[in-house]
């Protein structure tokens, strides 16, 4: 079963991205906060005339695959279901490419991508994650452009010493984002979803019901 919050605002004409974040307190509570955070922060990126709306789900998500491509799979069956020209999963498993802590990973001809909380580490998180999450999204909305050239002419801003692209072997992952200082961050951003995830458990707190999809 699936939780979904809707703006209010209609989605006529509107570019729509959908979040599906794991029930557990951080990533729905960071879900939360993008879904308030990126409409404005994509319309200032991209600076044309689309509209953005975007609607939050949750749902547990697949456990880790040795490809990483089970999220990416969910990713892409619920943007079918919802209708949605954009869909990302932020989960709080950490994903790891050798020692190496994946950031993101993004499929960008689905539109897709999965996005690991771990990796941003503790500090400014939430600036971090809505930098990164707005960037791989005009990434895939940015068409005529291959992820190669993507990687050579657009670093992400204020970023780029804290993260880097590189483009994976895996199947259906065209760009995948790696926190360039490794282990250790990945067990201090461990340590902070944890514990967010802990004390701030959303079952405890009080909030409107939203409808149940299936």
């Amino acid at each position: 079963m699936t939780t979904q919050e809707r703006h209010p605002c209609s989605r006529a004409g509107a570019v729509v991205v959908g979040l599906i974040a794991d029930p557990s307190a951080a990533p729905e509570q960071v879900a939360r906060h993008l879904s308030g955070d990126l409409p404005e922060l994509l319309a200032e990126r991209l600076k044309d005339d689309r509209s953005w709306r975007v609607e939050v789900i949750t749902e547990r998500l697949p456990a880790i695959d040795a490809s990483h491509s089970a999220m990416v799979e969910l990713a892409r069956r619920r943007a079918k279901q919802h209708d949605w020209n954009v869909a990302v999963c932020v989960t709080g498993l950490p994903l790891r490419s050798g020692k190496q802590p994946i950031v993101a990973d993004v499929a960008r001809a689905a539109s897709v991508a999965v996005v690991s909380l771990p990796a941003f580490g503790a500090m400014a998180l939430r600036r971090r994650i809505r930098g990164v999450v707005a960037q791989v999204i005009v990434e895939m909305q940015d068409e005529g452009q291959d992820p190669a050239e993507q990687q050579r002419q657009r670093p992400l801003p204020e970023l780029s010493n804290r993260f880097r692209r590189v483009t994976p072997e895996t199947e259906g992952v065209d760009v995948r984002v790696l926190a360039s200082r490794g282990g250790a961050r990945l067990l201090v951003g461990m340590v902070r979803t944890a514990t967010t995830n802990r004390n701030d458990d959303p079952r405890s707190a009080s909030r409107s019901p939203t409808p149940r999809t299936a």
